[in-house]
């Protein structure tokens, strides 16, 4: 169980490659993550706004980060503070 017949035979689990061929990155985003991050102002003017978010998550640390109160058959959501 868990393994996969593949082409010639052989028995083997198959790479994500070999699912998926086309893994490429998108349009910059080598660019994005090869760039030093933004200072500490930048990320709580734009980070989650705490006045625009459902009644179960919580913005913490100024907007940087939230924490969702798991709810059983809910959806939740939280808006940019920009």
């Amino acid at each position: 169980m868990g393994q996969t017949a593949l082409a010639g035979g052989s028995s083997s689990t198959p790479t994500p490659q070999a699912l998926y061929p086309d893994l490429s990155c998108p349009e910059g985003l080598e660019e994005l993550l090869s760039a030093p991050p933004p200072d500490l102002g930048a990320q709580r003017r734009h980070g989650w706004n705490p006045k625009d978010c459902s009644e179960n998550i919580e913005v913490k640390e100024g907007g940087l980060y939230f924490e969702r109160r798991p709810v059983a058959q809910s959806t939740d959501g939280a808006r940019g503070k920009r």
